[in-house]
């Protein structure tokens, strides 16, 4: 974990995404209860994100955590109370030795 800068790191609440059946039987999807994540989110800087996501830039951050279990479709609440649905989505991991890298986007 020297990678990351430990003071940025903050505990955000992510959640899985699951199909579930409501009252009358119906499958839906939503989001588990989650689990609790350090996280450094940041905003997107880089040329190559932008030139990726293009006008959606403004709805992209970039994070950074030691949690290798992380998903595309996973849901983090970053500016919603843990309870709440998540109001990012994960649309990118990248995987390294020591930590990962996500993109999100805002739902």
């Amino acid at each position: 974990m020297s990678f990351l800068r430990k003071k940025l790191m903050k505990t955000y609440r992510v959640k899985s995404r699951e199909s579930v059946k409501n009252s009358i039987g119906e499958t839906e999807t939503g989001y588990d209860n989650g689990r609790d994540v350090l996280i450094d989110i940041q905003p997107v800087t880089s040329k190559l994100t932008a030139e990726i996501y293009g006008e959606r830039v403004n709805n992209i951050r970039v994070g950074y955590t030691a949690d290798m279990d992380i998903k595309e479709s996973d849901g983090v609440c970053v500016e919603v109370g843990a309870d709440d649905e998540p109001d990012y989505v994960v649309i990118g991991v990248k995987k390294w030795t020591s930590h990962t890298v996500i993109d999100l986007e805002k739902r």
